[in-house]
């Protein structure tokens, strides 16, 4: 049976607004004690990624919180309403190393309440396409403003498009189907932005987004994907349209511990969920041959016009292809060393050079 997709990006606001909730990973974006806003300290050899957020599960009852240098962690109850919430932030370890970091932590932890539980009056709206917020206030006017999205994201996820190899479900392995008439695409791709958005490409369809939060959590790098769309592009096969779904579904709506590992001449991003199930991403071009990587540089990037390549290994370059986000190739030629892009839109684009035994990809911007 063929599935049917509909386009959700055009509808995303109102499915945020239907997922407002404490239950997630908030970050800390202000904070504002006696009328006065509090520096939020972001310093070379902070523990984690975010400067600070909290995990709230109103259901279990539960918080929890990891700091910019103290880890905390609350097992005491907390109950809401749906203006009214009691946090309780009573268990600090390790201490910080600067007395701007001290400084911050003693005035946030204050905030909480500790050693005493607090009730806050709480707000939750959306902010923007991909993130809502929230807002937590003391009786005495106390504020504190916290973002569903991470506002530090870690650089390893940024760098390059992640180029799905397989996943598994229950140990079995995922493989690619055999490329079939009416496939858009040869492979998947995800482009994790430093905006906390997540860009997507599939076999079967144009493209779609979401969101997304990194962090390290009490020492494990995590990685929490949320509000997935596709555009309505389905080939029409069903054992390809059947990969798209799985894959998506093992995506969507979870929290996964993430490792990034060097392999060979690239890298490999390996997505883990609470089941075991994994996710295994490169970050080169899929293919049955073996390459070797050229080394060449682009410039200016972004660019408004002409694409210039340099290197001492450009003579083995062949040909050129440009490829947009949603892995559709707009632009393929002979190899030169200045390239003309003024008829593309504006946005992201992937640069593939090809040569005998040869390939490379580099990513840029048309502005």
């Amino acid at each position: 049976m063929k599935l049917i997709y509909f386009i959700f990006l055009l509808v995303f606001p109102f499915s945020l607004l239907a997922q407002e909730d404490l239950n997630r990973t908030w970050f800390l974006t202000e904070l504002t004690v006696d009328g006065n806003a509090i520096n939020i300290p972001n310093e070379e050899g902070q523990d984690g990624y975010p400067t600070l957020s909290i995990l709230i599960n109103d259901a279990e009852g539960q918080v929890e919180g990891i700091g910019i240098c103290n880890s905390f962690l609350s097992s005491m109850p907390i109950s809401t309403t749906e203006t009214m919430i009691t946090l309780d932030i009573s268990h600090t370890l390790v201490f910080c190393e600067t007395q701007e970091e001290i400084d911050f932590e003693f005035a946030y932890f204050n905030f909480l309440g500790t050693p005493e539980s607090q009730d806050f009056n709480y707000s939750i709206a959306q902010q923007g396409d991909f993130s809502i917020e929230l807002v937590i206030t003391k009786s005495n006017g106390d504020t504190a403003v916290y973002s569903s999205t991470n506002p530090n994201i870690p650089e390893n996820l940024t760098q390059e498009p992640w180029y799905l190899d397989y996943f598994e479900i229950d140990g079995v392995a995922q493989n690619y189907p055999t490329q079939q008439d009416g496939q858009l695409n040869d492979y998947s791709i995800s482009y994790f932005e430093t905006g906390a958005e997540l860009n997507q490409g599939y076999i079967c369809f144009y493209g779609g987004g979401g969101t997304y939060s990194a962090f390290n959590y009490f020492g494990t790098q995590t990685i929490s994907i949320s509000y997935l769309a596709q555009l309505a592009m389905d080939c029409g096969v069903e054992i390809l349209n059947n990969y798209d779904g799985a894959f998506t579904t093992q995506l969507e709506g979870k929290t996964h511990t993430y490792e990034i590992i060097e392999e060979g001449q690239g890298r490999r991003l390996i997505l883990t969920d609470t089941n075991g199930d994994r996710i295994f991403y490169t970050n080169a071009f899929l293919g049955t041959e073996e390459f070797t990587q050229v080394a060449v540089e682009l410039f200016p990037n972004p660019s408004s016009d002409k694409l210039t390549i340099t290197g001492e290994e450009i003579d083995r370059i062949q040909s050129y292809q440009i490829i947009d986000i949603q892995g559709r190739v707009v632009s393929k030629n002979t190899f030169t060393i200045t390239i003309d892009v003024e008829s593309l839109a504006t946005g992201m684009y992937f640069l593939k050079l090809q040569g005998i035994q040869t390939e490379t990809t580099h990513r840029f911007i048309k502005k």
